[in-house]
């Protein structure tokens, strides 16, 4: 499957990114996770990826520090 802004949802997280060692909060990562659910019972999301998946060298996000296993497992998907 081809994912591109047509056919992909954008969920915003603040934060100042990459290359700061930023992290995120636990309540960030707790909305993260039950809006990924959300989405994917909703919509019948099969994957979840950011920025850095689709354009690597590009785009940086979210970064590292998140834990983008986590919220695809709390969304009922596989971690990687």
């Amino acid at each position: 499957m081809l994912i591109r802004n047509s056919n992909s949802i954008g969920v915003q997280m603040i934060n100042l990114g990459p290359g700061t060692q930023q992290a995120y909060t636990h309540a960030q990562i707790a909305a993260a996770k039950g809006v990924a659910l959300a989405l994917v019972k909703a919509y019948g999301i099969r994957a979840i990826v950011g920025h850095s998946d689709l354009a690597p060298g590009r785009k940086q996000d979210p970064g590292p520090l998140f834990p983008i296993g986590e919220v695809r497992q709390a969304a009922g998907l596989p971690a990687d």
